[in-house]
Formats: structure tokens, C-alpha cells, sequence
């Protein structure tokens, strides 16, 4: 829940430093989830958090540039 308040934050404020780091916080989180779901061997917790946190890399990369 933090971490959704924590991205509200850009909106208001117009910080593309701050959007960064919590774009990278939660691919962090994401990568985290793939390999828990690895772990067990579910393909649902394990693709989708892969495929989400790709897709936010690659909007940070958009977002950097």
C-alpha cells in the first residue's frame, strides 16, 4: 500500500527523479515475486511478474531517455 502512495507522489509534484526510483522499486519487487514464483512452479506467479517488471524496465528506459 506504501508503495502505491509513494506513486501517486509524481503526479502531484511532477518529479521525474522520484517516479524513477519507484518505478525501480517496484521492478525490484516484481523480480522478487518471479523467483518465489520459480520456487513453487507456478507459471501464473511467475510470468506475469517477469512480463510486468520487463514492461516497467522498458518504460524506465523510455523515461530516462
Amino acid at each position: 500500500m506504501a508503495l502505491v502512495v509513494a506513486a501517486v507522489v509524481p503526479i502531484f509534484y511532477h518529479s521525474v527523479a522520484w517516479l524513477a526510483s519507484i518505478s525501480l522499486s517496484m521492478i525490484i519487487i516484481q523480480v522478487i515475486d518471479t523467483f518465489i514464483g520459480m520456487k513453487t512452479k507456478d507459471g501464473v506467479k511467475t510470468y506475469g511478474p517477469a512480463l510486468t517488471a520487463a514492461l516497467n524496465v522498458a518504460v524506465l528506459i523510455c523515461l530516462a531517455n
